[in-house]
C-alpha cells in the first residue's frame, strides 16, 4: 500500500508518532505483528529517501536496520552485495591545516632563535613603579 508516494509514509510516520504511548497500539505487516518503533523509524526513513533520491539508497556496510526490513523501498539484492563488501564505504579523510598564525609560528624564516629567549630578569623598564598621575 505504501509504494513510493511519500505523503503515504509521512502520514504513516505522523500516526504513530501520535499512537506511540498508547498501550494497545500494534502494528501489522499482512499477518506479522511488528514493532511500531520500527515501523515508524521506517516512515520516517522512507520519504527522505524518496525525496533525496527517488529510491532507497541506503547503504547497509554495516548490516541491515530492522526498519529497513519492514520498508517496501528495501532492496534484498542490494544489501546483500553491499554486506559482501561490492559497494565499500568511502574511506574517512580528515584534513588538519595549520591556520596562518600558527604557520607563522612554525616557519622557521619568520622567527629567529632569539625571540624564543626568557631573560633571567624583567627589564628594567618593567621595574618603574606606575605613575599616579592618570595622564601618564
Amino acid at each position: 500500500m505504501l509504494g513510493t508516494d511519500t505523503r503515504a509514509y509521512t502520514d504513516l510516520c505522523r500516526l504513530l508518532a501520535r499512537v506511540r504511548h498508547w498501550g494497545a497500539t500494534e502494528v501489522f505487516e499482512g499477518d506479522e505483528p511488528v514493532s511500531a518503533y520500527h515501523a515508524r523509524e521506517m516512515a520516517w526513513c522512507a520519504p527522505w529517501q524518496l525525496n533525496s533520491f527517488g529510491e532507497c539508497r541506503f547503504r547497509f556496510s554495516y548490516g541491515v536496520f530492522p526498519r529497513c526490513s519492514l520498508c517496501p523501498l528495501f532492496d534484498r539484492e542490494r544489501a546483500i552485495r553491499d554486506l559482501l563488501g561490492e559497494n565499500p564505504l568511502p574511506p574517512v579523510v580528515i584534513e588538519i591545516a595549520y591556520g596562518p598564525r600558527l604557520q607563522a609560528l612554525l616557519d622557521e624564516e619568520s622567527l629567529s632563535r632569539e625571540s624564543w629567549e626568557v631573560p633571567d630578569f624583567p627589564p628594567r623598564e618593567w621595574e618603574e613603579p606606575p605613575s599616579a598621575d592618570p595622564s601618564g
